[in-house]
């Protein structure tokens, strides 16, 4: 029988053998990681593996948070990610920037935030079609957290507030991200455009937030004449400190769309490829929803279903123009909620 067990787990195709010798389906095979771990005794020394882009990343605090002060207080728990920034407030035994270095995994049992398709973890949950938070704290501790502590938590430096607090108009003002990178979520820089002139038209002040990451992902082309164009000048910290302080922010992308939730901005935003449900997020205290608005129309969701009978991988990059343009609320729309939310108090 352990022979049997063995070759599964190293690819041995002995599943029928296995089948008629425990009588259970293949797809309940155990995990082995546990008495790994306990053999090496690193049962209570983790290792978590963040990973992903900036919105994957910020989506895992809650369940890192969550596993260091309620769920693993008297364990040893570290973490490897390209951004520690975002995790600077929790009291974690040893934090490895990946740009730098990385972690020996064979010194810690170690768990990732978020699993491919080519695991065997995908055929039971599916990143693209969970709520965000939710997915990490399912792919981490197997379970979804207290709906209180799914809120984002974020802490930018005293300097980094200082800082930004100067570049935000005291008269109110809409932060926006005119987000370029997949076909399916990039709106035209007309569109944007329109938008922001309707904004100032109502004498509210915009500013422009973004970062040239080198490939397909940047701003579109749109036109900063009388916005305050912070483009290119705010690191990720800096851009989340921003986001914590402005009354109101539009966007299609969902990596500032995540550093905003931090905070108590209204957000307004633009799912045009995900299920808008798996981009909200619980915010003050755990409310769902809290000053969130989707505005977009339709999106890839309705129109590529990712089904557990698709035999094919679907992509979700690629749609004609005209069909994006469907899914777009007219700019007066957008500009008109934006200016009202510009006003309030955060």
């Amino acid at each position: 029988r352990g022979e049997v067990v063995a070759q599964i787990v190293t690819g041995g195709n002995k599943l029928q053998a296995f089948n008629t010798v425990l009588e259970v389906p293949a797809m309940e095979v155990p995990s082995f990681r546990f008495q790994l771990a306990k053999q090496e005794n690193l049962e209570r020394n983790f290792l978590i593996e963040v990973w992903g882009g900036i919105g994957d990343v910020i989506c895992a605090e809650p369940a890192v948070r969550w596993g260091c002060k309620n769920y693993f207080p008297d364990h040893k728990i570290s973490l490897e990610t390209w951004y520690p920034d975002f995790f600077n407030h929790l009291p974690l035994t040893k934090v490895y920037d990946t740009a730098l270095e990385q972690a020996d995994k064979s010194k810690y049992w170690s768990m990732k935030s978020i699993y491919t398709n080519e695991t065997l973890h995908w055929e039971f949950i599916g990143y693209a079609v969970t709520q965000r938070v939710d997915y990490c704290s399912l792919a981490l501790w197997r379970r979804q957290l207290p709906v209180a502590d799914r809120c984002i938590e974020l802490h930018p430096t005293p300097e980094q507030m200082e800082k930004t607090r100067a570049l935000i108009p005291k008269k109110g003002c809409v932060a926006i991200h005119p987000g370029q990178s997949w076909p399916s979520r990039t709106m035209s820089p007309e569109w944007w455009n329109k938008v922001v002139s309707l904004i100032r038209e109502k004498g509210v002040e915009v500013l422009v937030i973004g970062k040239n990451m080198g490939d397909y992902r940047s701003t579109v082309a749109i036109d900063p004449t009388d916005c305050i164009d912070l483009r290119n000048h705010l690191s990720v910290m800096e851009s989340v400190a921003l986001l914590q302080q402005v009354p109101c922010f539009l966007t299609n992308d969902s990596s500032p769309h995540h550093m905003a939730a931090s905070g108590k901005a209204w957000i307004g935003f633009l799912s045009t490829v995900n299920h808008p449900d798996h981009l909200t997020h619980w915010r003050n205290g755990g409310e769902w929803g809290w000053r969130m608005k989707n505005f977009a129309k339709g999106g890839m969701w309705q129109l590529k279903p990712l089904l557990i009978t698709e035999e094919k991988a679907v992509t979700m990059n690629e749609v004609e123009k005209t069909q994006l343009e469907s899914w777009l609320p007219e700019p007066m729309e957008i500009a008109t909620w934006a200016v009202e939310k510009s006003k309030c108090e955060i």
